[in-house]
């Protein structure tokens, strides 16, 4: 009877572009259960998403070592399409990459920016704007355009109205978008959705109507074959505090909760926490005996050294169920 041969031998005997080939087909969710088979697996898997991050900003003349620095400095992160190729790879190449700033460095890195050669697109909107009407709305503060005058390549620099580069993640239109690569590693905040292109409506807004620019996002998932959840049962306000769980939108989250899923760059830790800590609770509907339901706008919360910067949310009505 013949002897299994170990995953690990038959892995070490593929050619490096088949190895490669498989990994950018992988979600997240499976590059870390890899990377959890030995050190050298860890090594490979990192190695392999950095250099599928590189892949992608070629068209953006950005050097993948000089980006993660400014990351790190700025405090920003890579979201959008970008991150969720990435968590969730496909055939579609991201026209565009965005980069969520904080307020508080948003200027150090589009500095960063017009040092390699990018340019403050003046007047750039053609259709719908690529945030809300209403300052601060879904915690944006601005989106600063760039081009480079040679490729055309466009950035988007999104800066939060926080400390928290974050806070416009978590107010986002889906949960498909709630990807992001910081300098620490990469993350995905509903990894079996996202693997499976599921996910949910984040409603951040119950008394404007939805500006064109989401609903256009809101469609454009719909055709990459993402496809939406109906939302979970309503839950009363006893029942708010419970386990955090991917698939409730009533769970409070924060990013190293056992339902996140991060691959560090740190190859012997197995998580990589945010600074400033941030929380956060998606849109839900509240079940209130006696009385009709209540839909409770999605919320933030960030928090540094101990002390609570704020919560921000659409409408402060909202705020007693943080």
């Amino acid at each position: 009877m013949p002897v299994p041969v170990p995953f690990a031998q038959l892995w070490e005997h593929l050619p490096a572009e088949l190895k490669l080939s498989i990994f950018f087909r992988l979600p997240l969710r499976d590059v870390i259960n890899f990377s959890y088979v030995s050190l050298h697996s860890r090594l490979f898997a990192l190695h392999s998403l950095r250099q599928r991050l590189s892949e992608l900003l070629l068209p953006y003349h950005l050097n993948v070592y000089s980006v993660f620095l400014a990351l790190d400095r700025c405090n920003t992160v890579v979201a959008g399409s970008t991150a969720l190729e990435l968590v969730c790879p496909s055939s579609i190449t991201p026209n565009n990459i965005d980069f969520l700033c904080p307020i508080t460095e948003a200027n150090l890195f589009i500095s960063y920016l017009i040092h390699n050669d990018y340019r403050v697109l003046e007047d750039p909107f053609f259709g719908p704007p690529s945030i809300d009407d209403d300052p601060g709305q879904n915690a944006v503060r601005d989106v600063v355009i760039l081009y480079h005058p040679t490729t055309n390549a466009t950035i988007h620099a999104i800066i939060s109205v926080s400390s928290s580069a974050l806070a416009p993640l978590f107010q986002s239109h889906s949960t498909f978008v709630m990807n992001f690569i910081s300098a620490s590693g990469f993350y995905s905040c509903y990894p079996e959705l996202t693997a499976e292109k599921e996910g949910f409506k984040n409603v951040t807004d119950v008394e404007t109507e939805a500006q064109p620019r989401r609903r256009m996002d809101e469609d454009k998932y719909i055709a990459r074959g993402f496809r939406y959840r109906q939302p979970c049962p309503p839950k009363e306000e006893r029942e708010l505090n419970a386990p955090p769980r991917e698939s409730c939108l009533h769970s409070k989250r924060e990013l190293t909760d056992n339902v996140t899923a991060i691959l560090p760059f740190n190859v012997f830790h197995l998580s990589a926490s945010y600074w400033p800590k941030t929380k956060w609770r998606l849109g839900f509907i509240l079940k209130r005996p006696g009385r009709s339901n209540k839909i409770i706008e999605g919320m933030v919360g960030v928090s540094a050294e101990g002390k609570e910067e704020g919560i921000h949310c659409n409408h402060t009505s909202n705020i007693d169920y943080w």
